[in-house]
Parts: structure tokens; C-alpha cells; sequence
């Protein structure tokens, strides 16, 4: 999931279509778990925050 959000090739896919292809039931529910294990949310991922 990380390396998907900081690939370029799936700049194009929102946060909400990158939770369901990996599974997810909600883009909430991808947040919370992506959180609790990098610390980050998806969106501070994607856009460089570390």
C-alpha cells in the first residue's frame, strides 16, 4: 500500500479506489490502520510528509 502511494504511475487513483483495491472496506478504515502503523495518514504519505 505505501509503495502504491508514493508511485507515480497511481498518482491517478484517489485514496478511496487505492482502499478498496487493497482490501479496505472504507478509505476510514485504510487511514486508521495506515496511521497506527507508519504514523502518517495515507494522504501525508502521498504527499511527501513524513
Amino acid at each position: 500500500m505505501r509503495d502504491r502511494l508514493q508511485c507515480a504511475e497511481c498518482q491517478h487513483m484517489t485514496i478511496t479506489d487505492l482502499a478498496y483495491a487493497s482490501g479496505f472496506s472504507s478509505a476510514s478504515a485504510l487511514s486508521t490502520a495506515f496511521r497506527q502503523r507508519y504514523g502518517v495518514t495515507p494522504r501525508e504519505m502521498r504527499n511527501g510528509c513524513r
